[in-house]
């Protein structure tokens, strides 16, 4: 995610920050009440409501945008925010069924009724799990539930 492209075009993670950023602007602008997580998964450190799973990393809770967040993953963006992002949370196991289930724990935690629930997942894997189909399995069961609710 973090090496940059050929002719010194931006890293994956850069767009996806970028893309993350005008999400988060375009929320403030358009419908400021909307509710909005960011969470990486296939990090090195765990952050997360009780800790439960490892290698998800809640950077920020579910709640509404505001310019201190859009600043917040400004500074996550090129070469500086990359290696801020890899101390932060550097790099371990992947598990997109852990990162789903800590996204469905996320929304069951707010009290309000949310009338849209969305995911936005970005990876620059075409297989996350790397093969092993116990985990494509529990990733894809998680979201099936998901969808359900």
């Amino acid at each position: 995610m973090f090496i940059k492209g050929e002719d010194g075009q931006p890293s994956n993670f850069d767009m996806t920050m970028q893309v993350v950023r005008s999400v988060y602007t375009s929320k403030i602008i358009s419908s400021h009440r909307d509710l909005i997580a960011l969470v990486f998964y296939g990090t090195e450190q765990s952050k997360n409501p009780r800790n439960s799973f490892k290698h998800v990393y809640v950077y920020h809770d579910l709640d509404e945008p505001g310019a201190k967040r859009v600043q917040e993953v400004e500074a996550l963006r090129r070469e500086k925010g990359a290696q801020l992002a890899a101390q932060t949370m550097g790099s371990g196991e992947t598990s997109l069924g852990d990162a789903l289930w800590c996204c469905a724990n996320l929304y069951s935690d707010i009290k309000l009724r949310l009338s849209h629930k969305r995911l936005m997942i970005f990876t620059c894997r075409d297989e996350p799990h790397g093969g092993d189909s116990a985990k494509d399995r529990q990733a894809r069961t998680k979201a099936s539930d998901l969808k359900e609710t």
